[in-house]
């Protein structure tokens, strides 16, 4: 399909702000002890979205000794911390499914 540059856009606001508050210094760190990290998906369909979910809700409730390829090529990848909660697409049609998959394992979707 064509490429959404809305969408674009908005993920490339969202790694901004994360970037800037992972990396706040001085007097008034934005959140003091805490690293924020992130993982984009694709959902411009259901099946995708689906998908997607079930790939979160799989890292979510995976032992550390049964990790995935990301966690044997990425140094920086600790399996260890979870997701608490999803930011969702920025079209409400598209969060039914995923809400519903994420709200049975109480994972909140913003």
């Amino acid at each position: 399909g064509t490429p959404n540059k809305h969408g674009f856009h908005l993920m490339q606001a969202m790694r901004f702000a994360v970037e800037e508050i992972n990396n706040s210094t001085g007097p008034q760190l934005l959140l003091p002890g805490v690293k924020l990290g992130y993982q984009l998906y694709d959902i411009c369909s259901v099946p995708a979205s689906v998908l997607a979910t079930l790939d979160l809700l799989e890292q979510q409730y995976q032992s550390p000794s049964t990790s995935g390829t990301e966690g044997d090529t990425d140094p920086n990848y600790n399996n260890s911390q979870r997701a608490v909660a999803v930011i969702g697409p920025d079209s409400s049609s598209k969060t039914f499914i995923p809400a519903a998959l994420l709200g049975a394992y109480l994972v909140p979707q913003v």
